[in-house]
């Protein structure tokens, strides 16, 4: 199909593919063909795009790079804690500074994650948040 017609086919949390605690990432046993899969794509002749996102390398990528310019990477980092200041705020929630850092380091300044925890947050904390944050200190 990928030669007959164009397609974007999207991969999303490829770390869950993986082991935990592998030193350098190995496929859990069930999910070893979409090795297979990656080396097939990368090297077939076809006008569609694999979009991956993981928080982890995945097993022999770095080797599908070395061999094919078309495969790439691209390494994003989380927000800066000012950008996370102001998501929380966004979302409505108002954090002192400490619960701001804990909040941004645990979560690795991920957007997404912040803005849940800010939802949640919300939700579930709103009277008890701010002393949650300074018994944390």
């Amino acid at each position: 199909m990928l030669s007959r017609q164009r397609c974007l086919l999207v991969l999303d949390n490829c770390e869950s593919m993986l082991q935990a605690g592998a030193r350098a990432g190995v496929y859990l046993p069930d999910y070893a063909p979409y090795g297979q899969l990656l080396r097939r794509l990368s090297s077939g002749e076809h006008q569609s795009c694999l979009l991956l996102t993981s928080r982890e390398q995945l097993p022999g990528f770095h080797l599908l790079q070395a061999e094919n310019e078309r495969v790439a990477s691209l390494q994003i980092g989380g927000l800066s804690a000012a950008a996370c200041h102001e998501l929380l705020l966004s979302h409505g929630l108002n954090v002192p500074p400490v619960g701001e850092r804990i909040l941004t380091e645990h979560y690795s300044g991920s957007p997404l994650a912040l803005q849940i925890v800010a939802e949640t947050v919300k939700e579930i904390l709103p009277a008890t948040w701010i002393p949650f944050c300074a018994r944390r200190a």
